[in-house]
């Protein structure tokens, strides 16, 4: 990229992590001013998926967390630059990496079956066979995966392992997943496999996500003077142009407004979303089951009608009933759970101490989670005595699904005694 001139605006599409960083990054890397950088986000808060909100009374909602390790180069890059939330002379990464090491995470019981630690929890239980056929799609070239998805490669047995329970609950996978997919995971999480059982090599943040990582990048970019539109959704491009040769010449805003994009302004793009079009629910209802279409979906379809080189967004967002997932947040202030739990993991650690643990009832699995997510200066404090705990809902094989279906993502919060 070219020196930035005081004249040229940057204009980024999205308020999510990947927006964000583009944010942190021009300015750290480019030059940029950040008076010169404007973030569009659709919703009333930035961040995207990495959320934290509510409240003790009427219960707390995270959507889910993130996985990383120590070998998230890129993250830990754009995380170095920022100061932590608690002290401004440390900055995430080693505030990150200071709380692992103080809290390593390990789980003395992952498998929780009908209600007592499975007897074969450090065991993946993978046949000879299972064991074949993930070597052998290790090794094999993408271009002869393409279409195939991962119960075509893999007989029904391995879908009943311990290997595939914690896998699939540990990065979202299902059968009719693309079979590409899982590979490349294999590929880049291979280094995990020694302390898989125990969910080892896994980092956590001290806070819950949005407080540990987004507030402060929103607090370094405001400081800068950059400006965050919230509530400000983008519903159209207007791009001008061959593929070879194209340029951004204005967008439209959902309040019919347009804005202009001279020729040496620059647009970034973040398309899809993980959370978009996200139903929630209440203690007392569940979430809508009719499904609807997320903005940054509908902006992703447009531009690849209108335009050539812009994907294929059906792939990702064409079947909600394969694409679905579910989540609820509990919030509990009594300790009953969280004692069942420690017994479990044999172990009297504090609720922060504890790490994922699958719940197995029957053809039903639950992922289950608490985090360190008390502090005075998080964005959303948790009173003393309170515990949240993010449980993700995934059925164990495609044929036997876990409750009702979900036409789309959604999330659900519960307070309670």
């Amino acid at each position: 990229m070219s020196k930035a001139t005081s004249l040229e605006q940057h204009y980024i599409i999205g308020g999510g992590i990947a927006g964000m960083a583009t944010a942190v990054y021009l300015i750290r890397d480019a030059g940029v001013e950040g008076k010169n950088i404007h973030i569009y986000e659709q919703l009333g808060v930035a961040g995207g998926s990495l959320d934290g909100s509510g409240d003790a009374e009427s219960g707390y909602m995270i959507r889910g967390g993130r996985m990383f390790e120590k070998h998230f180069a890129c993250t830990f890059d754009l995380l170095d630059t920022i100061p932590s939330a608690d002290d401004p002379s440390v900055s995430v990464t080693d505030d990150i990496m200071a709380f692992n090491r103080m809290v390593p995470g390990s789980s003395n019981c992952r498998l929780v079956r009908d209600g007592l630690p499975a007897e074969d929890r450090y065991d993946l239980t993978l046949s000879a066979h299972d064991i074949v056929d993930i070597n052998r799609l290790i090794l094999q070239s993408e271009a002869g995966l393409a279409g195939q998805s991962i119960e075509d490669w893999f007989k029904p047995s391995f879908f009943e392992s311990n290997f595939w329970l914690m896998w699939s609950t540990m990065f979202s996978f299902q059968p009719w997943h693309a079979l590409t997919e899982l590979r490349r995971y294999l590929r880049r999480f291979i280094h995990l496999f020694p302390g898989f059982t125990r969910i080892a090599g896994i980092l956590r943040t001290r806070y819950n996500q949005y407080d540990s990582l987004i507030a402060p990048i929103i607090t370094w970019l405001r400081d800068r003077d950059v400006k965050i539109a919230t509530s400000t959704q983008v519903i159209d491009v207007t791009i001008d142009g061959t593929r070879q040769d194209r340029r951004v010449i204005s967008f439209a805003l959902a309040d019919e407004s347009d804005v202009q994009v001279s020729e040496d302004d620059r647009v970034y793009l973040t398309l899809g979303s993980m959370t978009g079009a996200t139903t929630q629910g209440a203690n007392n209802r569940a979430p809508d089951l009719h499904d609807k279409e997320g903005g940054a979906w509908t902006l992703w379809r447009k531009l690849a009608t209108q335009n050539e080189g812009f994907g294929h967004p059906e792939v990702f967002c064409g079947n909600t009933n394969k694409t679905a997932w579910h989540s609820f947040t509990v919030t509990m202030n009594r300790p009953d759970f969280l004692s069942l739990w420690r017994i479990s993991q044999t172990t009297g650690r504090a609720p922060e101490d504890l790490s994922l643990s699958l719940i197995q009832v029957g053809r039903c699995l639950s992922s289950c989670s608490t985090s360190h997510i008390s502090g005075a200066k998080n964005t959303v404090p948790i009173p003393s005595g309170v515990t949240v705990c993010v449980v993700t809902d995934q059925a164990t094989s495609s044929r036997n699904r876990c409750g009702r279906r979900q036409a789309t993502r959604s999330s659900q919060s519960f307070a309670g005694t």
